[in-house]
């Protein structure tokens, strides 16, 4: 029965077909599953969960100011259109840089990020070098 949300939600992230069968049969999808649809952002073993989690909070938590809110705002703006969302990508960035949240970004090109031996390792150089710990 749709409430709570669930329908309004779950064909943004499935896909109308999908959604339907969800909604309608009430049947379980599992982890695996439920991540190749884009239900869940992921799916991780038991074992490395709470590291995971661990590592996201801080990641988000040791941001420089600004930078959450720009980052929301930016993905929201994907709600619209194209060229609106470009626009106030393109806004938000030049206000990252010129802000005290600059620093991530300045940060982020002193340790290559613009460099293909880098962006082969993004994730591995941003653990490294960007997120600062407590």
């Amino acid at each position: 029965v749709p409430g709570a949300g669930a329908t309004a939600h779950l064909p943004r992230l499935v896909g109308r077909a999908r959604a339907l069968e969800i909604v309608l049969t009430g049947g379980l999808v599992d982890a695996a599953t439920a991540e190749r649809w884009g239900w869940v952002n992921r799916a991780l073993p038991a074992a490395e969960l709470d590291e995971y989690v661990e590592w996201v909070a801080r990641a988000i938590a040791t941001l420089p100011d600004g930078v959450r809110a720009a980052a929301a705002e930016a993905i929201d703006a994907a709600d619209g259109t194209l060229e609106e969302a470009l626009r106030a990508e393109n806004r938000l960035l030049g206000e990252t840089f010129t802000s005290a949240s600059g620093e991530l970004a300045r940060a982020a090109l002193a340790a290559g990020v613009h460099t293909r031996e880098v962006e082969l390792n993004l994730e591995k150089v941003l653990r490294a070098n960007l997120v600062r710990h407590p």
